[in-house]
């Protein structure tokens, strides 16, 4: 085994070696160069042609400062070029730097992925992140093929039963994420973000009073939810409950962490055909709460409030 690996690094450096003495070589530099430069040329040429009148000018310009620049190379960094020591440095020096960057860079893929084998919880979390970002940029196609990474890794993870279940609500098929989500709670019941998005698929779905009661229990240990006190006041509302609407809505707070209150208000508008008014109050909030609106603009698109 060492002697392979002996011979596969004096192969390697027998290689760049000899790649860096042929690049040395004139004729083979200027054949190089030419081959590049006409494909270059035919790419080019119609993007520069209208440039071609501003390019001789600066070509006029720039003419002597790139001669006096030619000379003075020559004069400090070529007046040795005959020497041994310069050949040999120009003849192997290369070659050996290419050979020991190609050899760090495979040596740090290679740790990288000793990394991730090593510590596979890492890897797990990394999945995770990116599987929520997917979901939040709505690139599903993208999301179904990290969950079915994260499956393979820890089928049983609530975290990935809800997204499991957060992909199929997308697709509307609420059947299965409320499969999703009550295996969820079941792994683990004190899970907010699967109670909370069980409550969503009857919410969406439009069966409020069900909704209602878990935002409501939910509610009990989060008494000061500006989320769930916006989704209560909207079960109550779209339920024509208005004492209750109102009572969730008082406890909402203007100047809270969300945008909660100007929305909550604006579907109290929407509601009795004020469009103008409610308009004005989603503008404010996105103006108060940039970063914070995705959730609240599309608890309005969905009940089509416009």
């Amino acid at each position: 085994m060492l002697r392979r690996i002996i011979e596969g690094v004096g192969n390697g450096l027998i290689l760049c070696i000899r790649i860096w003495r042929i690049l040395l070589h004139p004729r083979h530099r200027k054949a190089l160069f030419r081959i590049i430069g006409k494909k270059v040329r035919r790419r080019l040429i119609p993007v520069l042609d209208p440039l071609a009148p501003y390019w001789r000018v600066f070509r006029k310009v720039v003419r002597p400062l790139e001669v006096r620049l030619r000379l003075l190379w020559r004069r400090i960094l070529r007046f040795h070029r005959h020497t041994p020591l310069p050949r040999l440095r120009r003849l192997y020096l290369g070659g050996f730097a290419t050979f020991f960057l190609l050899a760090f860079i495979l040596v740090w893929i290679v740790n990288s992925r000793n990394r991730l084998v090593q510590d596979p919880q890492t890897a797990l979390a990394v999945l995770m992140q990116d599987t929520a970002n997917l979901i939040g940029q709505n690139q599903l196609g993208r999301a179904e093929k990290y969950l079915a990474k994260l499956k393979k890794l820890a089928p049983q993870h609530p975290r990935v039963l809800v997204f499991s279940g957060a992909i199929k609500s997308l697709r509307k098929d609420y059947d299965g994420a409320r499969a999703d989500y009550t295996l969820a709670l079941s792994v683990s019941p004190n899970s907010f973000n699967a109670a909370f998005n069980l409550a969503e698929v009857d919410f969406v779905t439009g069966n409020y009073p069900v909704a209602a009661a878990q935002f409501d229990q939910m509610l009990e240990s989060r008494p000061e939810d500006q989320v769930l006190l916006f989704r209560l006041f909207l079960c109550e509302l779209l339920q024509n409950h208005e004492d209750l609407a109102n009572s969730y809505l008082a406890r909402l707070s203007h100047w809270g962490e969300s945008p909660a209150w100007y929305y909550a208000n604006a579907a109290r508008l929407f509601r009795i055909e004020k469009k103008s008014e409610a308009r004005k109050l989603l503008n404010i909030g996105k103006i108060l709460y940039p970063d914070k609106t995705a959730f609240f603009d599309a608890s309005i698109e969905l009940l089509g409030y416009r």
